[in-house]
């Protein structure tokens, strides 16, 4: 069909494959180990249609017996190869003119390897699609909170950015994460006109349907495909995400070859073949450009984090993840001095994320972290619970747990453990009782504090009225005995008992 014997490089099949090689939204794919499964999940379909095209020119069983076990290990590398389920048979009546019964005989190894797949993943994780549990950090669901119009708007934006990203990767980033993409709403350009493009693609992938035009078959095989990432069916955990691109990825490379080898070369556009291979060069010497330029940033973690923080300015991941390795840095440095620069010098990243996220568990730790190192240089134990204090407001994290033991065992016979008791009572019962209503923290925290000081009236007065909250009467009784019946609380508490 498209004269691949005449012209042996300038042809759709191979002009296609080399964009889908150069093309630099890959790299993340390459370069992350994460992306193994888009690449199993594509390799290992690919070979299942090409065992497929030979089993219907020679009818073996066998060819149809591989396919299903291909197809098998495409869905074990990746579920959302599922996808390309309805895509195959539609590839070969769009283009081989297959029959029906013939299409059937197609479909049916990878019916049954997605059957064979679903039990395997329920047998695995409990369950068929969902746990049935919300997830409600931000950072695994974006949407958390969000109005179904808002989601729905901030979806259509960033599929309107992945078509940008296909025809113009630049800026490339590994971080879609909240908020370097925005909450979008639909009085904004950003969501509408997306929504337009992809109606016109509805429209043109109707249109062409029954006249088995190769551009309806793309808008097909592109929408399909990126359509279980997209966050419509259920949250992937982010935004959006390059690596998300690579199996819709084919159908863009098919649209370029095909406008470069069939569309211009046409009577209608003059020297059109001249101008479809001066296209090629430009796209091939831009994507290597931009490919090897991108594989720099994929040298480590810090320049990584780096280069993301560059364009994800907004992302609280990015600069949190920045700070974390400035913290990680310094603990390594023997020199004080330029430890203690690289602590200052990532505490404003963190603060960053915290201003974009309060609630972010990994700034506040990686924030936590860095005062504490600060403090071991100048000691200055006030500052330090003061910010605590400030964190534990946010969320509580267990880091902070860990390094309150360990200033009791620093503490435990100096005149600094009254800061301490002072700071268990402020965050025992002040934050987590009264404020968070989280009586198992308030008493771990205020517990903390006793094993410093047990004759201290005011952690025992804590603990009774936050005993008698959590309905622990029995200890309510014990503590209010303890403190020689200070609170008005322990007459309940041992009428209760009584």
């Amino acid at each position: 069909t498209y004269e691949v014997k005449k012209n042996i490089f300038f042809n759709l099949p191979f002009i296609a494959s080399i964009i889908f090689i150069l093309h630099p939204l890959h790299t993340e794919v390459v370069a992350n180990i994460k992306g193994r499964d888009e690449i199993f999940a594509v390799l290992f379909s690919l070979i299942a249609i090409w065992l497929s095209f030979r089993q219907l020119k020679s009818g073996s069983i066998l060819y149809a017996f591989f396919a299903g076990i291909f197809f098998l290990l495409s869905l074990l590398g990746k579920e959302n190869a599922i996808m390309l389920v309805p895509i195959i048979p539609l590839t070969f009546w769009f283009f081989l003119n297959t029959k029906r019964n013939e299409l059937i005989y197609i479909s049916l190894p990878y019916s049954v390897a997605v059957i064979i797949f679903l039990i395997m993943r329920t047998k695995a994780i409990g369950f068929f699609f969902s746990g049935g549990n919300e997830i409600t950090e931000i950072m695994n669901n974006p949407f958390y909170g969000v109005s179904f119009a808002d989601k729905s708007a901030t979806i259509f934006y960033t599929l309107g950015l992945y078509l940008k990203l296909l025809f113009f990767p630049h800026p490339l980033t590994y971080d879609y994460y909240p908020y370097h993409i925005p909450i979008v709403h639909w009085m904004e350009a950003k969501a509408i006109i997306p929504l337009i493009l992809y109606i016109m693609m509805a429209i043109i992938a109707v249109y062409g349907f029954r006249k088995k035009m190769i551009l309806s078959w793309i808008i097909i095989f592109f929408v399909t495909t990126l359509f279980i990432t997209s966050n419509f069916v259920f949250s992937v955990g982010t935004f959006m995400n390059e690596r998300f691109l690579f199996m819709p990825s084919i159908a863009f490379c098919v649209f370029i070859a095909w406008m470069l080898t069939e569309k211009l070369p046409s009577k209608s556009v003059p020297f059109g073949k001249y101008l479809g291979i001066a296209i090629f060069l430009i796209l091939s010497f831009g994507f290597t450009y931009k490919t090897l330029n991108r594989v720099t940033d994929w040298k480590d973690q810090e320049t990584l984090d780096l280069s993301a923080l560059k364009v994800s300015k907004n992302s609280a991941r990015a600069n949190s993840f920045v700070g974390y390795n400035l913290y990680r840095k310094g603990l390594l440095e023997k020199d004080l001095l330029k430890q203690k620069y690289l602590f200052e010098e990532g505490l404003p990243y963190v603060n960053r994320a915290l201003e974009i996220y309060p609630q972010y568990s990994q700034a506040i730790t990686a924030k936590a972290g860095i005062v504490s190192g600060l403090y071991q240089q100048d000691g200055k134990l006030d500052i330090l619970l003061s910010e605590f204090r400030e964190l534990l407001l946010l969320r509580h994290v267990e880091f902070i747990d860990q390094y309150m033991v360990y200033l009791n065992n620093k503490y435990a016979q100096k005149p600094e453990r009254s800061l301490l008791v002072q700071f268990y009572h402020q965050t025992g019962y002040e934050i987590f009782a009264v404020k968070n209503k989280d009586f198992s923290l308030a008493i771990k925290y205020l517990n903390l504090g006793r094993k410093l000081d047990t004759s201290d009236l005011q952690l025992i007065q804590d603990l009774v009225l936050i005993n008698y909250e959590a309905k622990n009467y029995n200890a309510c009784h014990e503590m209010a005995k303890e403190g020689l019946r200070i609170s008005p609380e322990d007459s309940i508490c041992l009428a209760y008992k009584k």
